[in-house]
């Protein structure tokens, strides 16, 4: 099984290794733009409960979609073949499930697909959202370079049990965790093992 999780987790890597070159480029163009924008613009703000956009400007809402077509990206970025990460909560109930249907044919719960989350009590999520991920980028990233690491060590999706999911939700966390994921993960009893080890303990 270890073997297996090793595997995947190199796997993983290879993946990134190559996506996260290939999307810089064009999420570095995006991020350079907008910045420009902003820097014409000071006080304008993008996204939510940002500035309002008046009908007939049409460089704000430009690069307001260029922005969403940016976070859109990131979802693409984020369907690896293999979900790096899975709480204890989701592990457990996978292989309980694998207990009961030995010929299941995945060994393990970071080599199933989305198709498979109804059949194992699984929801599929965001630690980081993309669009909290991106306006990082924006606000931090000054060129290509810095991008393609924040990309490297974007935290992709993370397998959670349902139950788990509904906490989050009810705690305010679907979509905005300010003090970071592990925090909210935390507060919501949520422990993380990406590929076996445990990133929020």
């Amino acid at each position: 099984m270890l073997n297996n999780v090793s595997r995947l987790e190199d796997e993983h890597l290879k993946e990134m290794k190559y996506m996260s070159a290939v999307f810089a480029t064009s999420m570095w163009e995006n991020v350079a733009q907008i910045q420009s924008f902003l820097k014409r613009r000071p006080g304008f703000k993008l996204g939510k409960g940002g500035s309002k956009i008046e009908k007939n400007d049409y460089e704000a809402s430009t690069l307001k979609e260029l922005r969403n077509a940016s976070i859109d990206a990131l979802k693409k970025f984020t369907d690896t073949h293999h979900t790096p990460m899975a709480s204890k909560g989701a592990t457990e109930s996978f292989n309980e499930f694998k207990e009961n249907n030995p010929s299941f044919k995945y060994e393990s719960i970071y080599e199933c697909t989305y198709t498979e989350r109804n059949k194992i009590n699984l929801h599929r999520e965001h630690p980081e959202s993309n669009a909290s991920f991106f306006d990082r980028i924006l606000n931090e990233c000054h060129n290509l370079a810095q991008v393609v690491v924040e990309l490297s060590y974007h935290p992709g999706t993370c397998w959670v049990t349902s139950e788990e999911n509904d906490i989050l939700n009810q705690k305010g966390y679907r979509t905005n965790r300010p003090s970071g994921w592990k925090e909210a993960y935390m507060k919501c009893g949520i422990e993380a093992l990406r590929f076996e080890n445990c990133v929020n303990c």
